[in-house]
């Protein structure tokens, strides 16, 4: 077989494109004492297929145990239902708590002795709310007279 045909067959081989007589013809180039040093490297390439061709499987096949088998069990879920449980038990006593100091936050509880004392607390209160507004009223009253001007313009 000439150089430029082995060349030509062996890439069609690599792509999958030949023939079996084209393989043949190659299995058997190699096989011979005439492969030039160019081809030499598949010679031991050739030489294992065609030593695994001749070789044959063992009549017997063993199996796995079936009964032997390690049965799998997934966890998955119970983790999941673990999770939720603790969930569930966290917000109970959470629950519970937050009940608790509630009760006691809205408790009635009396702060003053006499009527009086309250009375002059919630007016200092009161005085101090009205104080803080009027000086918010002011502020806003007083700006609305700079923007008058702006007012006259646009108007």
């Amino acid at each position: 077989m000439e150089e430029n045909k082995i060349r030509e067959v062996l890439e069609r081989y690599w792509e999958g494109e030949t023939s079996l007589e084209e393989e043949k013809e190659l299995k058997s180039y190699f096989a011979s004492s005439q492969v030039t040093d160019e081809f030499a490297p598949f010679i031991p390439l050739f030489a294992f297929f065609d030593e695994e061709k001749h070789k044959e499987m063992s009549a017997h096949i063993t199996l796995p145990n079936e009964t032997k088998k390690a049965k799998v069990i997934n966890f998955k879920w119970l983790i999941n239902i673990a999770a939720s449980i603790v969930i569930f038990i966290a917000m109970f006593f959470i629950n519970k708590n937050l009940n608790r100091e509630s009760v006691q936050q809205y408790a009635y509880h009396d702060t003053y002795q006499t009527p009086e004392e309250a009375y002059l607390e919630v007016k200092q209160a009161l005085l101090f709310v009205s104080a803080k507004m009027n000086k918010g009223v002011s502020t806003v009253s007083h700006s609305l007279g700079k923007m008058e001007p702006l007012d006259k313009i646009i108007n």
